[in-house]
């Protein structure tokens, strides 16, 4: 039982308590005890979330200690590692938004130890993140900006948490002055957003992801503006504030069409993201811990993210799929200024524009917003 699926406190404690006699009831050398101890820990640290009292802190260290002590090789402890990052990041409470020093070391000793793939492209989003909660120095925003490029590029694993990363990176490195890399951060996420949202076509799991992104399109757009790629832009708007909408009208359409023509692939695309894809209620971002996405395993992303490549170039390949699960180019949603220009308003935190899209091209005039008078 994930303790990020369970909103009843007493369901809480029922697993906590069931993990505990797990573990005494385990030998001291039995070769699952560290699996077990490091069960309870991520529980005792979802009680911490919670609001478990001090002594339950205490308890987790102790069992991902000994879990560290008892691991069988370099991937199970660098696994373990992160989970005791999390735990310590916990602990620190999110009145105190400071990474812990000594869960930063924990985070880099993880990565050091874990193969390239699935589980160090997501250690290596701790890592990023956490280093910009740590500290606040360009320099360091720098290193933290480069772990998060190279976690992003690593394209494996689930895309949700590909794209929180690579929001994370772009708008580090933006802060940093490096536009040109927050484009490229937040553009990634942004063509992350149809593999993340497509959630065998829930609406309201698609809503709830979709709010983590909230104002990425515009942030998106305004850095492509900076950069004169006006017809970028345009394509990022439409992709960000549009995809819910897409999803729940045009995908639909498409993946009924699919499972009419391939139900075998549409079934196993499903199956696929209902495993690659974390827990809706985890976030890199979360203020207390790493968001770790409920029990801490990736063995299997690796496989699955490749199948998943795979089968969606399986997809397009068939007429009339070409276009399934990516976003409408520039030369296709120029096509709505046929009878006349268009004119998009967007806001950012980064700037404030008017993109004008006409039958041939776009231009762009940037603005002020003024307060409303009252």
């Amino acid at each position: 039982m994930s303790a990020h699926t369970v909103g009843d406190p007493s369901l809480l404690l029922e697993a906590l308590e069931a993990r505990r006699a797990s573990v005494r009831a385990t030998p001291s050398q039995h070769f699952e005890r560290s699996e077990r101890l490091s069960g309870l820990a991520d529980a005792l640290e979802q009680a911490l979330r919670a609001g478990a009292r001090p002594s339950v802190a205490r308890e987790a260290l102790r069992a991902i200690n000994e879990a560290l002590r008892l691991a069988h090789n370099d991937a199970q402890r660098s696994g373990y590692l992160v989970v005791r990052a999390s735990i310590r990041a916990t602990i620190r409470g999110s009145r105190r938004s400071r990474m812990p020093r000594a869960a930063i070391k924990d985070l880099r000793e993880a990565v050091s130890l874990s193969e390239p793939g699935a589980q160090r492209a997501l250690q290596q989003g701790f890592l990023g993140v956490g280093m910009l909660r740590r500290q606040r120095s360009g320099a360091t925003d720098a290193e933290a900006c480069e772990i998060l490029r190279q976690s992003v590029l690593a394209e494996a694993g689930s895309a949700t948490v590909r794209a929180m990363t690579a929001v994370a990176w772009g708008n580090a490195a933006a802060s940093c002055g490096d536009r040109k890399q927050g484009l490229g951060g937040l553009s990634r996420a942004v063509s992350l957003l149809d593999l993340a949202v497509f959630r065998g076509l829930a609406r309201h799991d698609r809503q709830r992801v979709l709010e983590q992104f909230s104002g990425l399109g515009s942030d998106a757009a305004a850095l492509a503006i900076d950069a004169g790629e006006y017809a970028q832009a345009v394509e990022l708007i439409e992709q960000g504030r549009g995809v819910l909408q897409t999803q729940s009208l045009e995908a639909r359409r498409r993946f009924g069409d699919l499972q009419k023509e391939a139900p075998t692939l549409a079934t196993r695309l499903v199956a696929i993201h209902a495993a690659l894809e974390p827990s809706l209620e985890t976030s890199l971002t979360s203020p207390n811990g790493l968001g770790l996405p409920g029990k801490y395993r990736v063995a299997d992303m690796n496989d699955l993210a490749q199948e998943r490549e795979d089968l969606l170039v399986e997809i397009r390949q068939r007429p009339g799929f070409g276009n399934f699960l990516r976003p409408l180019p520039f030369s296709t949603l120029r096509g709505a200024a046929r009878d006349g220009p268009v004119v998009i308003i967007n806001i950012s935190q980064y700037r404030s524009d008017a993109l004008i899209v006409t039958s041939v091209g776009c231009g762009s005039c940037h603005f002020r917003p003024q307060p409303c008078s009252k």
